[in-house]
């Protein structure tokens, strides 16, 4: 007799077994990787941080290479996730006007990756990976920050009637992403640096205050007897005329 639909789709114990085998490699890995590299972690340290057999590897990612290469998807998809969340929240709370929609793009992505609670076994992994792998370096920043790029990009080109793609512009948006990946990836710098001891939410505000600033310096601040509404205006003119 069939199972009934419900418990057809359970998954059975070695299904359920092999996914917990594949996570904990997957966790293990970022952590081993983040803290000795590709080629520094050996299969014995992965496995015992991992509590699983040495074979455990070879048969569920068919090497130390491929499972490098699995924890940086893993992070990627967070990533994704990530960004997405803060799409909806931009299109839920639209911005009133292209200038507080460029500020609102910039202060939620301070708030979500300068506060951001991921662990530090994560941010480890990713600056491993800018030293020692281009590939999986690339795939996680292009779900981040390069997405990031691409809405500020966008939204800037909008306010001044320019090309998104121009390089110099994208150029002059990378001077506004460096120092927010720096306040992440060197958060414990940035601690002993001002002597905080943690980082609250006011220092979160302050930080972000920093990067708003150097936006509106840099993409915001309209030539004189110009204000930033008669920019937008001015380009919508351009636009149609």
């Amino acid at each position: 007799m069939a199972a009934p639909p419900d418990e057809a789709r359970q998954p059975n114990g070695h299904v359920a077994r092999s996914a917990e085998t594949r996570a904990r490699l997957i966790e293990a890995a970022i952590e081993v990787f983040g803290n000795y590299g590709l080629d520094g972690a050996s299969t014995r340290a992965l496995t015992d941080r991992a509590q699983v057999s040495l074979a455990a590897i070879s048969y569920h990612f068919g090497g130390k290479r491929e499972l490098f290469h699995a924890a940086a998807l893993c992070i990627a998809d967070y990533g994704v996730t990530l960004m997405d969340e803060l799409d909806e929240q931009l299109r839920v709370d639209p911005a009133a006007g292209p200038v507080a929609r460029i500020e609102q793009i910039t202060s939620l992505f301070c708030r979500a990756i300068i506060g951001g609670a991921e662990p530090q076994a994560w941010v480890d992994f990713f600056v491993r990976c800018g030293k020692e792998a281009p590939t999986e370096f690339d795939l996680i920043y292009s779900t981040i920050f390069g997405r990031f790029e691409a809405m500020l990009t966008h939204a800037i080109a909008g306010l001044n009637g320019g090309d998104p793609d121009d390089e110099t512009l994208r150029l002059r948006v990378t001077t506004i992403i460096a120092p927010i990946m720096a306040f992440r990836t060197n958060r414990q710098a940035l601690l002993d640096r001002f002597r905080w001891q943690s980082l609250t939410p006011a220092r979160v505000d302050q930080l972000q205050a920093v990067i708003l600033e150097a936006v509106r310096n840099n993409f915001l601040a309209a030539p004189a007897g110009i204000s930033t509404e008669g920019m937008a205006s001015r380009s919508l003119i351009t636009k149609e005329g």
